[in-house]
């Protein structure tokens, strides 16, 4: 067992993140106090001084000294920010599945298919999910998930209990997910 170092949760150990809030097991703890500031491990190695770490070059003939050219401007828009979608699986029908994360390039795919079919983007090994069972979709730089008419229903945690997705919702960081019976997931960024 580990202990959560934000929650202070009592994990299992094959878990790799926090079961209630997603911090990773080997997290540093977080600070109590506002403006201190947490010093360095002693077990990275010190930085070399500049001077040492630069290589000396013999210098150049007058003739033969390159000179200074114009780069040209560049064309292209500077790449657009990584947006990730990380989710912890909280309960699974499948025990190796608790504890890990998911994470999807929303760059890279703004819709994501869930499902117990392999052709879905995220698939579950539970009965209780349908083949097609759900979307998340990444549009206007927020987060909805969309049920596809499963069998045994999307559900997201509010007011203390599970309510089942009749539509589409905006879902964010901290929002608890379950699909079907037995899969639940916590959205963690």
């Amino acid at each position: 067992m580990w202990k959560c170092s934000r929650c202070g949760t009592e994990n299992d150990d094959s878990y790799d993140y926090c079961i209630v809030c997603g911090v990773e097991k080997n997290a540093p703890p977080v600070a109590q106090s506002q403006g201190t500031q947490t010093q360095q491990s002693s077990s990275q190695p010190p930085e070399l001084p500049k001077q040492e770490a630069q290589v000396q070059q013999p210098p150049m003939p007058p003739e033969q000294t390159p000179q200074p050219q114009a780069q040209p401007q560049s064309q292209m828009p500077p790449p657009a920010p990584t947006k990730l979608l990380r989710m912890a699986v909280i309960q699974s029908p499948n025990s190796e599945l608790i504890g890990k994360t998911i994470d999807f390039d929303l760059t890279l795919f703004s819709i994501i298919s869930i499902g117990r079919n392999p052709e879905n983007l995220l698939q579950f090994p539970d009965q209780s999910i349908s083949r097609r069972h759900a979307l998340i979709e990444f549009k206007d730089d927020k987060l909805f998930i969309k049920d596809l008419q499963s069998t045994n229903g999307t559900f997201i945690f509010k007011n203390g209990y599970f309510e089942k997705l009749e539509t589409e919702a905006e879902i964010n960081p901290g929002d608890v997910i379950k699909f079907g019976e037995g899969t639940v997931v916590r959205i963690i960024g």
